[in-house]
């Protein structure tokens, strides 16, 4: 794996790209394979927060990053200008994405006492909620005569965080990598101690599933495998939205399973069109050709062609008959049906697979810096000592089928009830 190195401004006129040229230089030096992450497009990047789409912001920044650590051993990424309002924020939630280590810029606007004033601020989140190593901050621009007074504010800010180096008043004064050398922190007057990246270096790399890094992995497969999805509740609101986006991300083939005019009157309502690559299935148009493979998969439990055809009118089991004949590739329900009503054509047609003692749901609970997944939640309200294993075992299983390190912890609670 790729480590990720996050270059964050403390002050308003803390540049992070001459510090990335810098450290990629060092790296350079060092045989150490870098990648430096292209500066954000901000007018792209004001257009996605102003529409609301962060997520869709840093699951193309994510993206973009897998793409750029390709055979390398370290990415760097240059943080936003504090002159952005959504800078400090956005910054944040850029570098929990990336499971970044994180080295913070100074640069002192008027005096070094108010910029590591600055810099206590806004290192004060990150040391409470950020899981990710900080590894300390550098002073840009640096009147070299003010190096006595760094010891002095840093103890009476109490930033416990080592200085990495100091680089010159004018960046481009440093024209060779001979002129960035390494020292120890109790020597102030270099450019940069490396030792404190390069004990981060020495370490495993480590990439965190975040939920950026976790639905970008899950489109793209998705758009690969490129499946065709029924839909039973084809005229729901939430149904028509998710299958519009589906369709223009190229994410499924869809397919919308209700009549031609509920579906068209709902988009009227909603005040949208239906995108022209998803397709509608009458179901009174092909209910028949199912009662009689429903009659033989189900014959040994009563059921006859008139309960068959009865039972076809839920929508639900019509796709899922469509599913087991192999003529879609996956089912999407439960916006309108309860999950027993979902579930249960499933468990009829479908079946367990050979090796499941039980079926069980899974949620994935996409929380800010992990995915992680629950089960049962859903199916199983009171399983025995043998099911809960089984459920774990399917759990694990699951986790790794979409990319996430599988850890077990298995959790006991009451209700009360």
């Amino acid at each position: 794996m790729t480590h990720s190195i996050m270059f964050i401004p403390a002050t308003i006129k803390a540049d992070a790209q001459p510090n990335t040229q810098y450290l990629d230089n060092i790296l350079t030096k060092k045989n150490i394979q870098s990648a430096v992450y292209p500066n954000f497009n901000l007018e792209t990047i004001e257009q996605l927060l102003g529409s609301n789409r962060t997520e869709d912001l840093l699951e193309t920044i994510a993206r973009q990053r897998e793409a750029l650590a390709l055979n390398k051993d370290v990415v760097l990424i240059q943080g936003i200008s504090l002159t952005k309002p959504y800078a400090a924020e956005l910054n944040f939630s850029i570098a929990t994405t990336l499971g970044a280590a994180i080295i913070f810029e100074v640069t002192p606007e008027q005096n070094l006492e108010t910029a590591l004033r600055q810099l206590k601020i806004i290192i004060t989140p990150y040391k409470l909620r950020y899981k990710q190593p900080i590894l300390g901050f550098v002073i840009n621009q640096s009147n070299l005569q003010e190096t006595p007074l760094i010891d002095k504010y840093k103890n009476l800010f109490d930033l416990q965080l080592p200085l990495l180096g100091i680089f010159p008043y004018k960046p481009e004064s440093a024209q060779n990598i001979s002129d960035i050398f390494c020292i120890p922190e109790t020597n102030i007057n270099c450019s940069f101690d490396f030792s404190f990246v390069q004990k981060f270096l020495d370490r495993p790399a480590a990439q965190p599933v975040t939920p950026p890094i976790f639905k970008y992995k899950l489109i793209d497969l998705a758009c690969s495998a490129n499946k065709k999805i029924i839909l039973p509740e084809g005229d729901e609101p939430r149904t028509l939205r998710a299958v519009n986006i589906c369709a223009a991300r190229g994410i499924a083939q869809c397919i919308l399973l209700s009549e031609k005019t509920k579906i068209y009157a709902a988009c009227d309502k909603l005040g949208i069109k239906l995108h022209e690559k998803i397709s509608i299935i009458e179901p009174q148009t092909v209910l028949e050709k199912y009662i009689t493979p429903l009659y033989e998969v189900r014959r040994n439990k009563g059921m006859t062609p008139d309960l068959a055809r009865t039972q076809l009118a839920d929508n639900v089991m019509l796709g899922t008959m469509m599913l087991h004949l192999g003529e879609v590739d996956g089912l999407i329900s439960g916006a309108v049906h309860t999950t027993a009503n979902t579930i249960r054509p499933a468990f009829q047609i479908i079946k367990l697979a050979p090796n499941a003692k039980i079926g069980s749901s899974v949620f994935f609970m996409c929380l800010p810096e992990q995915v992680v997944l629950f089960a049962d939640c859903a199916i199983n309200p009171n399983p025995s000592v043998e099911e809960l294993a089984d459920i774990a075992i399917q759990t694990a299983d699951t986790a790794a089928d979409f990319g996430i390190p599988p850890k077990v912890a298995m959790l006991s609670y009451s209700t009360g009830t």
